[in-house]
């Protein structure tokens, strides 16, 4: 299942992640540069989007000890990639 809510800062999203309160988070790749500074449990995934559903500058960030997670995320970007619901940039 998938749920989403609105974070609106990185102050909020930031703890988030490394508590286990959510899987993953997708924002502006600056913010999450950023947060993997601050809190280096935290590693993006797949690549940075420019276009499609996903939208403008956007990456993926995941708790860096989540290999399963990980690979879920990968697995889903293939399938995506391969019919063409997002472009390969």
């Amino acid at each position: 299942m998938l749920r989403t809510y609105f974070a609106g800062t990185v102050e909020v999203h930031d703890p988030d992640l490394p508590s286990g309160r959510v899987d993953a988070l997708m924002a502006a790749c600056g913010s999450l540069v950023g947060s993997m500074c601050r809190k280096p449990e935290i590693v993006t995934v797949g690549p940075r989007f420019n276009s499609g559903i996903i939208g403008n500058d956007a990456s993926i960030g995941i708790r860096k000890d989540d290999a399963e997670l990980e690979q879920a995320f990968d697995k889903a970007l293939a399938s995506h990639f391969e019919d063409g619901t997002t472009p390969k940039q």
